[in-house]
């Protein structure tokens, strides 16, 4: 049976299981784990599909049975692939398949969870090795293998207590009598991001905890003052653009920043500006939040994409590639849904073609962040923050064809393929790293320097944020299909980041005991997802 053929199959039984089971009690993980294996035997958008390029070249684990871009050579009878520990070297299996492109599938379920080495020959008519063709080192990863523990509480009071802990921050509450940042807090370097953040933070528990709204609405203004202030002018190619870069802490004191901003941070303060003029009516934000908009309609390219870096004062690109426009997306869409504006549908229009057009066939869906490099080859920084925005959109569609929900599951599977650990091998002294489940950011590849620096990935690390995105695409896709697994693999992630929230209510920005940074942002973005995802869960049982 070929690979089509068996992902069609999964996708039925799916949909039957999830009619005979709903919800989910204890005793029915057996059939979900048991999916969860058949279906990781399915490889996620193989090269030799041809409907997109060969995308995992730097792939650091696995899944999902993976295919790798081995080309046939000629007089060759068959290819072996072998697979052995990286450490012992000891067999763990082996198959021979009639092209050396052949997904991992008929041994993936026997491969133990480690590090493994796979290794590729060509093999002439008599079995013997014509030529070595392939070597490849990477994670087996875990798999979905449920039950999980559950979450502590709700996610909605898991929510409440986490907007609480931003608001009683020392650093939020200086905002009551200030426009100027706190800089003790090191992350409002990143204006446009983690200023915005606030005034978010404080307009959501303005809505749900009314009674704080008074300081929110103090401290939103003063966020607003300041961005603001340090936006550029209407006239500007960049016209009322925050920057990404201020001060010099953090990635904003590396040279290479100077001058520079993020494209699509500046969908942030819109969606701030947006936040804040629905909370207090005062017309000068949502024409803020409008102004912003109309220079992405300039930006933006003939083809429907950004640029990924502009010199701030210019609006001229400033390193090599365009990023994947899903904020951009996010935001045309709740002007909308939420303000009936629809000057800006055309925009809409041509950033989901490009994506479509562009983005799927390449699978580059390389990363947007402003604190590591952007010039890097394709496929070498992959994210999820560039799949499932995608995703989601797609399945928010009230005219979403079968096509459409093909393609949000197939980029929900590359991001729990290449993103999230469902559980983690322990280190030497017997404690793990990470608290599972949960999903990593982007790649962190040892072994391969940026393009022109001497800098390597450096975050490869478990997000809360990351967690969510993933989690809230899980959610929509069983809303859109009816797999109860996909709820499952939802609510698995959803109850870890309650599981991780600490006392005061700070759900921890990083999903290991080791590091401790927090991020406002994240904790916003893990907030609206939970709220989101929680009804959802709720109307399954």
């Amino acid at each position: 049976m070929n690979i089509i053929a068996m992902r069609r199959l999964s996708v039925i039984f799916a949909l039957a299981l999830a009619v005979v089971t709903g919800c989910c009690s204890d005793n029915s993980f057996d059939q979900f784990n048991s999916q969860a294996a058949r279906e990781y035997l399915i490889p996620v958008r193989p090269g030799y599909e041809g409907r997109n390029s060969w995308w995992n070249r730097f792939s650091p684990k696995f899944i999902y049975a993976p295919a790798f871009d081995v080309k046939e050579i000629e007089g060759a009878a068959q290819y072996r692939f072998t697979i052995t520990d990286q450490d012992s070297g000891g067999l763990l299996a082996s198959f021979t398949a009639d092209t050396p492109a052949a997904p991992l599938s008929e041994v993936w379920n026997d491969i133990p969870v480690g590090t493994v080495h796979l290794s590729i020959d060509a093999l002439d008519g008599q079995g013997a090795v014509l030529q070595h063709l392939f070597d490849r080192d990477f994670l087996r990863d875990f798999p979905f293998y449920g039950p999980y523990p559950g979450a502590p509480r709700s996610y909605s009071e898991a929510a409440r207590r986490a907007l609480l802990y931003v608001h009683r921050m020392p650093q939020v509450q200086k905002w009551l009598d200030s426009t100027e940042p706190d800089m003790s807090y090191f992350l409002y370097s990143y204006p446009a991001k983690i200023v915005s953040a606030v005034i978010d933070n404080e307009c959501l528990l303005a809505e749900l905890m009314p009674e704080y709204k008074t300081e929110c609405e103090t401290i939103s203004r003063h966020c607003a003052d300041f961005l603001i202030s340090i936006s550029q002018g209407p006239e500007a190619p960049l016209a009322f653009f925050p920057p990404t870069y201020y001060g010099d802490m953090a990635a904003s004191g590396d040279p290479a920043n100077k001058g520079k901003t993020m494209a699509l941070e500046a969908v942030k303060a819109a969606q701030a500006f947006l936040n804040l003029y629905r909370m207090t009516g005062d017309d000068a934000y949502l024409q803020r939040a409008l102004g912003i908009t109309d220079t992405y309609a300039r930006l933006q390219t003939p083809e429907g994409a950004f640029p990924i870096k502009l010199d701030f004062e210019t609006g001229v690109a400033a390193c090599p590639g365009l990023g994947v426009p899903d904020p951009v997306i996010t935001l045309v869409q709740r002007l909308q849904q939420e303000f009936g504006i629809h000057d800006y549908d055309a925009m809409l229009d041509r950033c989901v073609k490009w994506i479509k057009e562009v983005a799927l066939k390449s699978f580059d869906l390389t990363g947007q962040f402003e604190d590591t490099s952007v010039d890097v080859e394709t496929h070498q920084n992959l994210t999820h923050w560039s799949a499932e925005p995608f995703a989601i959109y797609l399945l928010s569609k009230e005219d979403v064809t079968a096509d459409e929900i093909a393609d949000a599951v197939d980029l929900t599977r590359f991001s729990e393929d290449q993103f999230v650990y469902w559980d983690a091998l322990p280190a030497s002294n017997g404690l793990k790293s990470i608290c599972t489940p949960c999903a990593y950011e982007q790649y962190w590849n040892d072994d391969v320097k940026f393009k022109g620096s001497t800098e390597q990935f450096r975050y490869m690390t478990p997000i809360d944020c990351s967690s969510a995105n993933i989690m809230l695409a899980f959610a929509k896709c069983y809303e859109a299909t009816g797999d109860g697994l996909m709820l499952q693999k939802a609510k698995a992630l959803g109850d870890n980041l309650v599981a991780c929230q600490d006392v005061m209510g700070k759900i921890p920005t990083i999903q290991s005991p080791y590091l401790p940074d927090f991020w406002i942002n994240c904790q916003y973005y893990t907030v609206k997802a939970l709220l989101e995802v929680e009804p959802i869960i709720e109307n399954a049982h």
